[in-house]
Formats: C-alpha cells, structure tokens, sequence
C-alpha cells in the first residue's frame, strides 16, 4: 500500500485566520484534497519549536491525517563531536536535551495519536545540506540510544504496550563513506 504524507503543513497557530485561506501555504484542507493521509513534522531544516510541532500533530490528527511522522534530534552545536568522542556525562547531556523535546512534542497528545504516529530520531548535523558533510553520520550506537530514549519516554507517558509497538525510524542522512578530511 502506497501513501501520500505531505513534508510539511502550516496551521498558522493563533493568527485568527479561516484555515483553509492560505495562499503560498499549505494548509490540512490542500493535503486532504490530494489525498495525503499524514504530514511529516519536526524536519531539522523547517526548525520549528517543539511547541509548534505539537500543535501540528494534534490539528493534524484532528483533521483526519493519522499517518503522521514526528522527527526531532540535537543540533551539532548541542553535540560538538561525534558520539563515539563524546563522554558518558556528554551523551547524557544531549539525551536529556533531546527527552525535553520530546516532552515538548508530547504535551496534551493523547494515546491514540501516539499509537498512529511514527517517531523519529533526525539530528539536524546528520542531514545533509545541513553544512556537516564532513561530519560522519550517526553510527549505530548513536541511533539505538535515541531509538531507546524514544521509546523508553512513551513508556513512561503512556504504557510500555504502546510504547513497544510504535515505529522508530532513523531520519537522517547515512553514507558508507568516510567523511573528507
């Protein structure tokens, strides 16, 4: 089975305008009328806050689009070297940073959104044409941790049920080059 998710939806939160009159925008009505059935939110090239993010995967669902896909990660000013440099103390530091995103994100979500949406783990450094293409691409260490996190905070929010069988995927740019020096 094939999908449309759109890569990215704006719902102009608190502006006071009609939802639907959005010129150069795309709003729920223009998905819908193509027939997406999701939106992906959080890429770490829009850069929206995790409130925002929020607030799209709510609308998103209460418009009808259930296959959505959230994404979220560290920036590499957060990381500053690659994960295998990092200390104990550091990656704690970054995993902490990402959790309160995720709490962020997860704000007023009920279960029912989470057991429809994909989460996923996208560090904005790892994204190429993000001015890091020097920078190796998050090892498989890096990725469970984040994988882990995720899923261990819905556990926490909600049951370890659900948090055992939402989907976790990897967001970012990978390559079996090594990076230029």
């Amino acid at each position: 089975m094939i999908k449309l998710i759109a890569q990215i939806v704006n719902i102009f939160p608190g502006d006071g305008k009609h939802p639907y009159a959005r010129t150069g925008e795309l709003g729920f009505w223009h998905l819908k009328k193509v027939g997406a059935t999701g939106v992906i939110l959080g890429h770490s090239e829009v850069n929206e806050p995790p409130e925002i993010v929020n607030k799209k995967l709510i609308a998103a669902f209460n418009e009808g689009l259930e296959d959505n896909v959230v994404l979220l990660g560290e920036s590499w000013e957060e990381l500053g070297k690659s994960w295998a440099q990092c200390s104990n103390s550091e990656k704690e530091k970054v995993k902490r940073l990402v959790k309160e995103r995720f709490l962020k994100i997860l704000e007023n979500i009920n279960k029912n959104i989470v057991r429809f949406t994909i989460f996923g783990y996208e560090p904005g450094w790892a994204v190429r044409g993000s001015g890091k293409e020097n920078v190796p691409s998050p090892g498989v260490e890096q990725i469970t941790a984040s994988a882990d996190l995720l899923r261990e905070t819905i556990s926490e929010l909600y049951t370890e049920e659900i948090a055992q069988k939402i989907k976790i995927i990897y967001g970012g740019s990978s390559s079996p080059r090594k990076p230029k020096k």
